[in-house]
This record gives C-alpha cells, sequence and structure tokens, in this order.
C-alpha cells in the first residue's frame, strides 16, 4: 500500500509520464517517444517530412499554423524509418537532398544532417524550427524580434521599424560561424531552453568561410513563430560558391539546465549509414605555427576547397592544430583578425598530421607609413555606429548621426568617423594632414573596404589632383550593411599620388564613394527628423581611421564664405561651425550658425560652382535655442536631418552639452580581461536625462560571457597574480590607481553629470574626493594586522585574514563612481577578483519599481543602462595602474547579466547597492550558495528640527540634505519633522530657499546649476504619480518642469526635470511618507515633544539615515542613540569619509561599507595553531592513543583551580616567561590603551627542576625599579614536585611603568638567600625591545643574545637550572640551561600580530 501511494505522489509530481522508446504510427505520421526524462515526444510527416508537433516536459513547443521543417518545406519525399539499436533513424529523400532525423533514448533531442547533391529548389538551404513564441518568448537577440516593428518596413520586407523609431530584423540576430555553435530560445523565466547546436564540423559543407554570418533567430509576433535556424547556404552577402555534401551534423536540442555545451558528441553518426559521413578515422590535421601577427589580435586560421572549410583560433603564441578534416588539398589562410595576411595550400591525409607553419606577408600596416588612421585588420572597430550595425538598421534612432566628416591627423578621433560610406548621405570624407617638406613627393595611399554595394568604392581627390577610379568590386547583390554585416569582399585600394601633388604644410584628401549604378531608391531609410531619406549607394570602411567629427566640410568653398560672413556679422559675434545639411544636384544647402553665449544666428547659404552669395540678411538680434527648434521645424521640407546635427560634440542643441569638452565613445561594451571588449549581449542606449538624447550605447555581457568572465576570475585568484602579492604591492598600485583617478578627476565629473543628469558643481566636488578611498585602503593594507590567540597548552595560534575569492558588486545610477570605488577599493586592497555591474533600467510597463534597480526579474528586455561609462572608463584605468587581467571585471547588462552574476556558486560574496525588494531576492540567492552578502538598500531618511536650532543653518542644511542630486540619494532627508514652536518661521524660510534652488535649475554643465533632472522617464513617473495621488497639500513644485530656464535658457521639455517639492499634511501612514520617492519630493511634517519626533522617525521599515538639528547637544547624544539608523548626522548632512562605516538598520540593508568593517568583509579569518613543545616533549606526553591506556594530551584541560580566567575583551594575557623559544620569534606589540589595567586576574604557576633543597621557600616580586610601584605575588612553600602556584595581583599593573620580576629565597639555615633572579625591565603594554642584555651569561642555549635580561644574584646559593613562570592557560615555553647564573628573560605579549 505504501509503494502505491508513494508511486502516485511521485507521478503526480512529474508533468508527465516517462513512456518506452520507440515510435508509433498515427495516420500519415510518425510519433516518436524518445523516454527522455523530461518527456520528448516529436511528430514526423512521412509524406513531406515535415515537424509537427515537438511535445516537451508537458507542453507543445511547435508552432501550430506552421511546420519545422528544412528550406521552406521539402514537398514530397520518399520517407523510411527504423530502429538502429538505441536509435530510432529517419530518412527523406528527394531528387537533391537526404534529410536524416535521429532520435536517441533518454535523449530530449533531435540529431540531423542534411546530405545535397545540388541546391535545392523549395528556397534558402536552411534548417527552420517554428516554436511557439507564446511559450518561447525570449532569445538573445531581441533585435531579431520582427513582430515588434508594429510600424511598418524600413526596407524590403524584412526590416521593421517601431513607433519609438526601433528597428528590428531577423537579420539583426547573426554571429560569425567561427563563434556560432549554439544559439537558443528560451520561456520568459530562462527554465526551458530550445537550442540548435552545431558543433564540430558541422559547417564543413557550407559556405562563406569563418567570418560568414547568417540567420539565427526570428520572433513574427507574440502569438505567432519563433522561428530557430541553421543556416547552411544563403545568398546573404555570401563570398563564395555553394558547396554539396553533407551539412552537419547538427541538433535540435530541448533544455530544463541551462544552454547545452556547444561540444555535442555526434560521433554516433558512424554507425547510421549516413550518407557524405566521414567518420573521424577517416580523417587528418594540420598542425603549425603562425607568426607575424601579433598576440593583441585574434589569430585565425581557415582552410577551404571546393568540398570543405574549416577554421580554428590559434593560441597567443600562434600555435593551432586544425579540426579533423577530409582528406584533400586546401588553401590555407591566415587571418589578423578578419584581415588576411598569408595564404598557401597544404594536403590532409587520412589518419596522418601534416606540419605547416605559416607567416604573415601580406599585412599593409607591416609598413611604416607617413601616417596611419586605425588599423588594417578586416574589421570596422571603433568606428561610428560599428558597434550598433550588427544589431539595428542604420535608420535606427540609436545610431548617431550619419555626417560628412572631416578627420585632422594627430589631433582626431575614432568614434566619430562613419563606419560606413553612402554616396547619398555621407559624402565625402575629408582628411586633413601637415607634411614637412622631406615628405613631400610621391607616395602611396591605401584604403581598405569590407562590404560594398552596387559597385561603391572610393576615388580620391588630393588637393587638387583628382586619382584615378578603381575597378569595381564583385557585386554580391546583398545589401549587407543594412541587414547587420561588414563582411564582403574585403578589397584593398591603393592610389599612387605622383610627385608634385603633396605640399609642405597642410594638405587634404577627399575620399568619395562613387558607382556605375543609377538611382538612389533602393534603400530607404527613416531618419531623426521623421522625414524620409532615400540611400543607395554604400561603401563599408576597414578600421583604418580613427576621427572627431568636425563640422567644417568642403574647405576649399569655405574660405571665400568665411569671409563674406566675418565682415556682415554684428560685432562680437563668432561663427565657428559651418554644417552642411542636404546636397541637392550642385548646390550645397548650409545652415550657418553664430554662436554668442545661449544665443545663435541663423543664415541659409546655397553656393555652387558660381561662387557664395548670402540667402538672407544675418539676423540682428540673437534668436534663443527654442526659437531654433521652432525654426527647424518650419524648415524641414528642405532641412531634411535638419539641425540635429548639432548634437555633434562641441555643437549646442536645445538642452544638449553646455561647453562638453569629455569625449564619449558611441559605444561601450564590457570590461573583461583587463580591456573592452565588445559584448555579445543586448544593445543598449544610455541617455542624457537633462536632454532625453542618446549620449552612446553599451552592448551588454552575454550569460556565456558573464560564466566565462567568472570562470576567469577564479582562475585569475587561484594564480595568486593579486590575491596572493605582498599587501605592499597592492597597496602601490592602488595608490597609482588613485593618483590617476586624480589625474581625471574633471573629465569624469562631465562623464557623471552627462550620464546621470546631476549637475556639473556637484560631481566635481563629490569626485574630487573619491582618490581618498583608495588611498585609505591602500594606507591600510601597510597597516593592517592579524593577532594571537590566548590558546591553552603548548600552542601558538595566530590568526591571519585572508580574500574571500571572486566577489560581485551590482551598483546603482545615483552615485556611479563613489559607490562603485566604496567597494571596488577594499574588495581589490583585501585580494580578492571583482566582478562590477553597474545599474540598468528595464521595459517601462514593467511592474517593477524603479528603485529596485537592478532587478532579478527574469525579464529579458532591458531598455535603458544608467549611469555605466565612468565605471568602464575607471576600470581601464585600473588596469593601466597594474591591476592584472580579470581581477577586476565590468559587466554591463541587464537582469539576466545580474542574475547570472550572483547565483553563480564560485562568486563568495554579492555587495550591492539597491532597493530594498531588489536587496531581498538577491540575498534569497546569494544564500543559498552559501555566499557572504552586504546590502546599502533603501533608505526614508527623517530630519528633525528643534525650536533651539538656528533657522538659516537649519534651512540651509536640510535644503542640501533633501535636494543633491534631485534626490536620489538614499539618505535623502525626505520625511522632515519640524518642532511646532519653530515650524511656521521654518516652513517660510524654506520655502524661500525651495523656490531660489528651482530658479536657478538649468543646464547641468552649467557650474551655476542648483540641481539637474531625475534619471529617467520612469523616474519622473514616479515622483509625479506619488505626488499627485497622496491628496495632500503641495507647498512648492509637484508638477513636471517644462519651457526654459530663468537662469540660462536652457530647455527642460526634452529632458526629466522634477523640481523640488514641498509637501505638507502628509500622515504617518501615507505612501509618501513610508516609501522611497527617488526624487527631490519631501514632506513637511510638525511634532511636539522629543519623543513624539523620536516615533515619527522611528515609524518607518527603513532605518539607513537621519539628521538631527539642534544647538542642545546633549539632546543630539541622547536622540541619536535612540533613532534606528545606521547613520546620524548632528547638524550636518550627507557627510562620508572612507574612515566611517556606512550601512542601514532594519529593511535598509545588512553589513556596513568604509572603513576596516569593510575590508574585514572582503575577508575571511584563518587560525593557524602551531604546537611547540619539543619532539621529545611530544612523545612523552602527547599520545591519546598510548598503549598503557593512560590519557597523554597536555593541557588539553587543566585543573578546576587553574581554569582560565575571564580576561576583559580589549586585553591578552601576560606572560612572563624565563626561557624563550629556540627559534627566536619576531613579534609585532600593539598597546593597549593608556591607564588600564593587564592581567589582574592571573595565578601565577613557578616550575623547576631542583639541584638541592634550597630555597625551601620563595616570593615573587613586581617591582617599579624607581620605586614607586610594588607588587608582591605571594609567599610559598615549595611543593615535593616543584611546583607552586601563586594567586592573582590583587590590582594588575598600571600601564607607562617600567617593572622587573625578583624571585626572592631563603635558605635551609633560614637565612635570606636574597634574590635568586631578577629580570631586565620591561614595559607594560609595550614593546619588548627594552629587554637589552647587559650582561651575557656564560653559557646558554636557545637564547637571542638581545632579548637575555641581566641576572643579579648574592651567593652560591643559586642552584635553579631550570625556572619557567606563567599565568594560567598560556603556553610553556621550552626553556633554556645556564651554566653559571641564572638569566631571567621577559617576554610580554599582548595582541600579537604578523
Amino acid at each position: 500500500m505504501r509503494s502505491a501511494i508513494l508511486a502516485a505522489a511521485f507521478a503526480a509530481l512529474s508533468p508527465v509520464a516517462r513512456a518506452a522508446f520507440g515510435y508509433t504510427a498515427s495516420g500519415s505520421s510518425y510519433i516518436i517517444d524518445t523516454a527522455a526524462a523530461n518527456t520528448f515526444k516529436f511528430t514526423v510527416s512521412s509524406s513531406s517530412c515535415d515537424i509537427t508537433s515537438l511535445y516537451y516536459y508537458g507542453a507543445e513547443y511547435q508552432y501550430s499554423s506552421q511546420a519545422t521543417h528544412i528550406g521552406s518545406g521539402l514537398g514530397s519525399v520518399s520517407f523510411s524509418i527504423t530502429t538502429i539499436g538505441d536509435y530510432i533513424k529517419i530518412t527523406c529523400t528527394t531528387d537533391t537532398l537526404i534529410q536524416y532525423l535521429v532520435a536517441h533514448n533518454g535523449d530530449s533531442n533531435i540529431y540531423m544532417a542534411t546530405y545535397t547533391t545540388a541546391e535545392p529548389s523549395i528556397g534558402e538551404l536552411r534548417f527552420i524550427a517554428r516554436l511557439n513564441s507564446a511559450l518561447l518568448t525570449t532569445s538573445a537577440y531581441p533585435q531579431s524580434y520582427s513582430g515588434l516593428g508594429t510600424s511598418g518596413a524600413v526596407e524590403g520586407s524584412d526590416v521593421y521599424y517601431d513607433s519609438n523609431g526601433y528597428t528590428y530584423s531577423k537579420f539583426y540576430s547573426s554571429v560569425r560561424f567561427i563563434d556560432d555553435q549554439v544559439h537558443w530560445v528560451s520561456d520568459s523565466g530562462g527554465s526551458i531552453h530550445v537550442s540548435m547546436v552545431m558543433p564540430g564540423n558541422a559547417y564543413e559543407s557550407s559556405s562563406g568561410g569563418p567570418f560568414h554570418r547568417d540567420i539565427n533567430t526570428d520572433k513574427t509576433s507574440t502569438s505567432g513563430a519563433h522561428n530557430l535556424y541553421f543556416y547552411m547556404n544563403s545568398g546573404h552577402a555570401q563570398t563564395e560558391s555553394y558547396r554539396q555534401g553533407l551539412h552537419g551534423p547538427y541538433a535540435l536540442v530541448f533544455s530544463r539546465s541551462g544552454i547545452p555545451d556547444k561540444s555535442l558528441d555526434l560521433s554516433f553518426f558512424s554507425s547510421l549509414s549516413i550518407n557524405g559521413f566521414v567518420a573521424s578515422s577517416g580523417r587528418g590535421t594540420v598542425k603549425g605555427t603562425a607568426t607575424g601577427v601579433s598576440s593583441s589580435y585574434q589569430i585565425v586560421l581557415h582552410w577551404y576547397n571546393s568540398d570543405a572549410q574549416y577554421w580554428v583560433y590559434a593560441s597567443s603564441s600562434g600555435s593551432f592544430t586544425s579540426p579533423l578534416m577530409k582528406p584533400g588539398t586546401y588553401t590555407m589562410v591566415l587571418y589578423k583578425n578578419e584581415l588576411p595576411v598569408a595564404s598557401q595550400t597544404v594536403t590532409v591525409s587520412a589518419g596522418g598530421t601534416t606540419t605547416s607553419n605559416i607567416a604573415s606577408s601580406n599585412d599593409p600596416a607591416s609598413t611604416t607609413p607617413t601616417w596611419i588612421i586605425g588599423e588594417f585588420d578586416g574589421r570596422p572597430t571603433g568606428f561610428l555606429n560599428a558597434a550598433l550595425q550588427e544589431r539595428m538598421h542604420p535608420s535606427d534612432v540609436r545610431m548617431s548621426a550619419w555626417g560628412v566628416v572631416t578627420y585632422t591627423v594627430g589631433s582626431s578621433a575614432t568614434s566619430v568617423f562613419p563606419m560606413a560610406q553612402i554616396k547619398a548621405v555621407n559624402n565625402p570624407t575629408t582628411i586633413k594632414f601637415t607634411l614637412t617638406s622631406s615628405q613631400t613627393g610621391a607616395a602611396t595611399l591605401r584604403i581598405g573596404s569590407t562590404l560594398a554595394f552596387a559597385g561603391g568604392r572610393p576615388q580620391v581627390t588630393v588637393n587638387s589632383w583628382l586619382g584615378p577610379a578603381p575597378a569595381a568590386p564583385v557585386d554580391l547583390n546583398s545589401r549587407g550593411f543594412t541587414r547587420g554585416t561588414y563582411r564582403g569582399n574585403n578589397v584593398i585600394y591603393e592610389v599612387s599620388i605622383p610627385s608634385g601633388v603633396l605640399v609642405s604644410g597642410t594638405n587634404y584628401v577627399y575620399i568619395n564613394v562613387i558607382s556605375g549604378s543609377s538611382g538612389d531608391t533602393f534603400l530607404i531609410h527613416r531618419n531623426r527628423c521623421g522625414l524620409w531619406t532615400m540611400w543607395r549607394h554604400q561603401l563599408h570602411w576597414c578600421n583604418y581611421m580613427r576621427i572627431w567629427l568636425h563640422l567644417h566640410v568642403f574647405e576649399r568653398l569655405l574660405q571665400p564664405m568665411r569671409a563674406q560672413l566675418i565682415n556682415r556679422m554684428t560685432s562680437g559675434i563668432f561663427c565657428t561651425y559651418l554644417v552642411p545639411i542636404f546636397v541637392k544636384q550642385s548646390r550645397v544647402i548650409l545652415s550657418i550658425l553664430c554662436l554668442r553665449a545661449n544665443y545663435v544666428t541663423i543664415l541659409n547659404t546655397p553656393f555652387g560652382t558660381e561662387g557664395v552669395h548670402f540667402l538672407t540678411e544675418p539676423s540682428e538680434t540673437g534668436v534663443t535655442w527654442p526659437e531654433v527648434e521652432r525654426y527647424t521645424s518650419t524648415q524641414h521640407n528642405w532641412l531634411a536631418s535638419g539641425l540635429l546635427v548639432l548634437s555633434a560634440p562641441h555643437m549646442l542643441h536645445s538642452a544638449v552639452r553646455r561647453a562638453a569638452s569629455v569625449q564619449i565613445r558611441s559605444t561601450y561594451g564590457p570590461f573583461i580581461g583587463g580591456k573592452a571588449v565588445n559584448g555579445n549581449g543586448n544593445d543598449i542606449p544610455v541617455e542624457n536625462p537633462a536632454t532625453g538624447e542618446s549620449l552612446c550605447s553599451v552592448i551588454s555581457a552575454s550569460t556565456d560571457e558573464v560564466s566565462q568572465a567568472i570562470i576567469s576570475a577564479k582562475t585569475a585568484f587561484d594564480s595568486g597574480v593579486w590575491s596572493k602579492a605582498p599587501a605592499i604591492h597592492r597597496s602601490k598600485v592602488i595608490s597609482t590607481l588613485a593618483r590617476k583617478l586624480e589625474a581625471k578627476i574633471p573629465e569624469f565629473a562631465e562623464m557623471e553629470s552627462l550620464q546621470t543628469g546631476r549637475v556639473i558643481r556637484e560631481m566635481k566636488a563629490q569626485l574630487g574626493r573619491l582618490p581618498e578611498w583608495l588611498d585609505y585602503y591602500a594606507a591600510l593594507l601597510r597597516t593592517h594586522s592579524g593577532f594571537v590567540a590566548p590558546t591553552q597548552g603548548t600552542l601558538l595560534n595566530y590568526v591571519t585574514r585572508v580574500p574571500l575569492g571572486v566577489v560581485a558588486q551590482i551598483t546603482p545610477f545615483n552615485h556611479p563612481m563613489l559607490i562603485s570605488i566604496k567597494k571596488i577599493a577594499p574588495a581589490l586592497a583585501a585580494g580578492n577578483s571583482v566582478i562590477v555591474k553597474p545599474s540598468e533600467v528595464r521595459d517601462p510597463d514593467s511592474c517593477t519599481p524603479i528603485l529596485d534597480l537592478p532587478e532579478i526579474s527574469l525579464h529579458r528586455i532591458p531598455t535603458q543602462q544608467l549611469a555605466p561609462i565612468s565605471v568602464l572608463e575607471f576600470a581601464e584605468l585600473a588596469a593601466e595602474a597594474g591591476v592584472p587581467p580579470h581581477v577586476l571585471s565590468i559587466l554591463p547588462g541587464g537582469a539576466d547579466v545580474g542574475k547570472a552574476i550572483v547565483s553563480n556558486p564560485i562568486v563568495r560574496k554579492v555587495d550591492i547597492t539597491a532597493g530594498t525588494p531588489t536587496g531581498k531576492a538577491i540575498g534569497s540567492i546569494v544564500g543559498s550558495n552559501i555566499a557572504s552578502f552586504t546590502a546599502e538598500l533603501g533608505g526614508k531618511a527623517p530630519i528633525l528640527v528643534f525650536d533651539d536650532a538656528e533657522i538659516e543653518a537649519a534651512v540651509n542644511g536640510v535644503a542640501f540634505a533633501s535636494f543633491v542630486a534631485s534626490g536620489q540619494t538614499c539618505v535623502s532627508g525626505t520625511r522632515l519633522l519640524v518642532q511646532s514652536g519653530l515650524y511656521d518661521s521654518f516652513q517660510a524660510a524654506f520655502l524661500k530657499k525651495v523656490e531660489s534652488i528651482t530658479r536657478r535649475m538649468g543646464n547641468p554643465l552649467n557650474p551655476k546649476s542648483t540641481t539637474g533632472p531625475v534619471v529617467s522617464s520612469r523616474a519622473l513617473e514616479r515622483a509625479e504619480r506619488m505626488v499627485s495621488q497622496s491628496g495632500r497639500s503641495i507647498a512648492a513644485g509637484g508638477s513636471r518642469m517644462t519651457g526654459t530656464s530663468e537662469s540660462d535658457g536652457f530647455d527642460f521639455s526634452n529632458g526629466y526635470f522634477y523640481p523640488p517639492t514641498v509637501v505638507e499634511g502628509v500622515q504617518p501612514e501615507d505612501e509618501l511618507f513610508q516609501e522611497e520617492v527617488f526624487g527631490p519630493v519631501v514632506t513637511l511634517t510638525p511634532f511636539q515633544t522629543e519623543e513624539e519626533a523620536v516615533a515619527l522617525a522611528n515609524n518607518c521599515k527603513y532605518g539607513l539615515g537621519a539628521g538631527i538639528w539642534t544647538s542642545d547637544l546633549s539632546r543630539a547624544h541622547r536622540l541619536a542613540a535612540q533613532i534606528e539608523a545606521g547613520l546620524c548626522w548632528v547638524n550636518t548632512h550627507h557627510r562620508n569619509d572612507p574612515s566611517s562605516p556606512w550601512g542601514g538598520m532594519k529593511e535598509s540593508g545588512i553589513g556596513r561599507e568604509n572603513g576596516l568593517e569593510a575590508y574585514e568583509s572582503y575577508t575571511q579569518s584563518k587560525s593557524t595553531i602551531v604546537n611547540i613543545a619539543s619532539a621529545d616533549s611530544m612523545k612523552a606526553t602527547d599520545d591519546w592513543f598510548a598503549d598503557d591506556g593512560t590519557e597523554k594530551r597536555p593541557n588539553l584541560l587543566l585543573p578546576a583551580k587553574l581554569s582560565r580566567p575571564t580576561l576583559p575583551a580589549m586585553h591578552a594575557s601576560i606572560v612572563f616567561v624565563f626561557s624563550v623559544i629556540a627559534s627566536a620569534l619576531a613579534i609585532a606589540v600593539t598597546a593597549p590603551t593608556a591607564g588600564t589595567l593587564v592581567g589582574p586576574t592571573d595565578s601565577i604557576t613557578l616550575t623547576w627542576t631542583s639541584v638541592d633543597t634550597d630555597p625551601t621557600t620563595f616570593r615573587a616580586v613586581i617591582v617599579n625599579p624607581s620605586g614607586s610601584y610594588t607588587q608582591e605575588l605571594a609567599a610559598s612553600v615549595r611543593t615535593s614536585d616543584g611546583t607552586a602556584i601563586l594567586p592573582p595581583p590583587s590590582a594588575g599593573f598600571p600601564l607607562g611603568k617600567d617593572y622587573q620580576v625578583n624571585l626572592m629565597g631563603t635558605s635551609a639555615s633560614g637565612n635570606p638567600s636574597g634574590i635568586l633572579a631578577q629580570s631586565g625591565k620591561f614595559d607594560v603594554g609595550y614593546s619588548t625591545s627594552s629587554l637589552v642584555s647587559t650582561q651575557k651569561p656564560t653559557t646558554m642555549t636557545g637564547v637571542a643574545a638581545n632579548t637575555v635580561a641581566a641576572a643579579t644574584t648574592t651567593a652560591a646559593d643559586v642552584n635553579e637550572s631550570n625556572v619557567n613562570i606563567q599565568p594560567s592557560g598560556n603556553a610553556a615555553f621550552s626553556s633554556f640551561q645556564l651554566s653559571a647564573g641564572l638569566v631571567a628573560s621577559v617576554a610580554l605579549l599582548h595582541a600579537l600580530a604578523f
């Protein structure tokens, strides 16, 4: 009965019952059951080979309206099914193709191979699984969700856009073949993955080489199919002829344990009679060494012939071994990244290994040029929009504007040079450079291009010389660039410049895209102004130019215009930029902006070959920026891209940068291995909250990259390169980092202001102190020490602290640098490997409160990355300072990245600053891994203002507490509690202060601006909602700011500006009193008594910060003790110091930042216990399992009369040792506080070996040689075993005095024997350095001379050869023997530290 009940219970817990392995016929289909633990069955049509059902773990994953199949479906097939041992093999045959489907007993997979003799007529050669998007909602490539493009097609019928201007296409899921062995879709929680796995040589019969890429996923709609592909052959930017033969094997894998491993073993295909399958035994390999390519590049080897292709990455030293290859002769190519730099032939034989070394011989960068821009490596990395182009259309609003560019050699940067040049959009590109007279003469110009369309190629003009038009490149007949690839025909153009063209001084190269094709209507894209522009001819540039966008173009034409312009402008206005807006026939329309403070004068100037003239007269009075906005909107019929060009660096556009000088890259990726890398995750925009405009984008880390980064961090930790480096070395590196940061504070301050919206003066003040945190922990490394524990017996127990391992830190947006460095500094100082994830905000429709950043929900589509730029830049500084690779990694991304980090069991500590719900969610994950957890969470700081407070100081201080950082700190003073006697006058003064702050709000980069916007639209919506729904009286503020600034004309309407807001009448139970707004919103509440004030202050689940304003410091101390907050300021606020612990009580967190406490939280204690007894002693007394049955375990438990006393917590015992350790142990001693007593409860034991019976009695006296202190311990008769117990001293020992020990005795005749032994001086509580020998005995063993104290005797009465005096419970040290005279060595052990 019990068995039946258990069986029923287990059956109920499982979603499906496990069936037998096999297949059954069902009409014209077959149902295959793999007998997998997580039941997996699939149904195959015997007429078409379509898969019509994919049933896994109790759910149907096949999309009901379409089938899973090859191409667009094979149509009619010859079908067979058979069982071969543990395998079921299905064969579907057409005239030119055989599709194999294989099931294995117990697996939730469909194993496949596709054999072709010719390209099929049923569409592209691909396998497509059409899956149920209602269940499988998520992929690694959200840009491939074409169903989100609800506003229509951008081009063709495969690129779409939505109402936000975001673009989507299945092409934006592609990955280079060499890196693409697994791609997947999953449910929203990531618990079910369906993956396409292409292991080993799955691509050997495909075409395109290692860098070809093709479609991986596509979601047509939320109720449609979520398609998962394996493309074998296609015409998508294809560079070579199609191959035939066996494609694969490959597999469709269903999993409940994450993304499957790429090294899936499919060798069993050799036993299934698969056409074209070549087993390992029938293959060979090529091995060798590639030279001439720096290890800073990817070194790739590629082998190909008409039948097969293979590739492999070489090691950093250049060594390589190919995959197993089919026999034959191959062309072997060496790549520097993606640039071919050498080729040769090699022959492979079955079962053999061919050695074939290869050296770079065709690298354009191998010669020393006059100048070179960027690197020839076959990729556009670093150029404008290059990091975004693989995942979105060129017209996507997240792309930076494609502008006509002038690059100045020697001064321009890279990220603004367009990675593509389009004939009708951003043509030409100008290079400006200076030569000396010795550099003139004939020259060669090389231009690298990776992809061209419609015959696009570069024709150059050098000064006035027009170069020849090069022949058109091979036409791939594929859009490429707009569909996510930059890889194509890869051509390097050489232009021979004749002598006499180049001149000494300034020279210009103009690069124009030319094409033999006509028409500009093929590509249509939606631009930033909502207008439509036609794109036709495009040219991709290899990564060879690093330029800064400078809006001077057509330089030869501008000089006469400038002369006319300057003559006609009003005095004092200086025209700095001439912006090309649109090319129409032979005339270039320019908008000429003359800038003076915040005003502009606009001239519209057309000119052609006939020269320059003015279309309109310049205005005599300036117009404000909003008027410029209106002007551009009314002139859009010809302005096209409009004045949005002005968002480029060094230009003003509405609320964009005011005098911004910091250079922010267009794209950032993770920081892994000591360098910035291109992430494989989502592209997430970073927004300027003051303008709503995109600053740049961040490519998040993929979950695979997170896992690898953590593994690499653990490897670095285990290597000891940082974790075991001397503390002095780590201290020097961190100090160096502090100095590097110090030098770049102005740049970081501006960067912080741009990405957070906080005003520049705040950021300069805050960041100016950040080096202090690094300096503090660098100094702590030089001074921090362990201790010696007062263990029993002959044991020395020293305690040290060791690092934890890999630690993770999740930081918020409000203080990106401050909070990151507060966490990074102690973690690095302690020797850990550190993983940092900056904050993000997810989809606005999420139910997650904005404070819960970063969120641990499994929602997979982040929409905005909040303030990661400065932390990524700081990591690069750390690498420069000497922090080793993988010791500090920055992994930007969304919730999936956060969850992957904190749930990884390698991570031994997680330290977050976030909202309380997020802290709880992360804490539960961290706890399940038995890892440490520190969390600084939400806050709702009360500010108590008493009647006796100085009102002006209180108003100023409370305003600072409330509105600095626009109220976006966890310790912002948000609940203002004012005593009733001061309430009215405080309210009036405070509201006046609030009005002044609001009036002086403006451009965050204006040093006079008071405060900035909140960080995002969601933050703004939250503040508006909580205030409006409170139903309470709004005394100031309360609604979003629009219009322009009174102080500097800044336009608030595009940013997220919310004014300082004061709400009265709020009750303690109200949301506004209890929950964080995280914006500039405060409540104003009166109170009567101290008791009421404390009750109101504590009436909240948070307990992070609090403030008290009073002139009565007695009250301040009294109330500070009663308020439940981890931080309590008196007559100040927001004060912070690296030495001061920072953290909360109640739901405001756990653990502390700053100070020694933070450092020690990144370490763990380690006890080392050493038995210091001699070998003879151990043999005699330390044998628990002695043969005679006696217990031999010395000092394990002492007799009751010697039980260890309870010592004061701040003291260790004093040990008087009339012997020393033979090894002369070096110690360091830390003094206790002066004036305390040491050891008042220690009894003292004397033991010795007797030579005769004298003395019969003795006494020990502790004396101060100056006579100011004498403590006689006791007088005692020696026992027969040579042991005497002395009671403890009655009062201990005052500190700061010198002492010595005298051992007194009497002879058998009763006469005093005098002093038997006398120690040298020692200082209680200080070091033993004063114990220096003044009289060296004639013979001694085991004693360091500089630690032996002088002895005095009176006669030959000295007859004790071994004396050991010690407090109870402390170690008995090995003794020494003297042949003449008794020498006493006194050692004081107090807080012993190594």
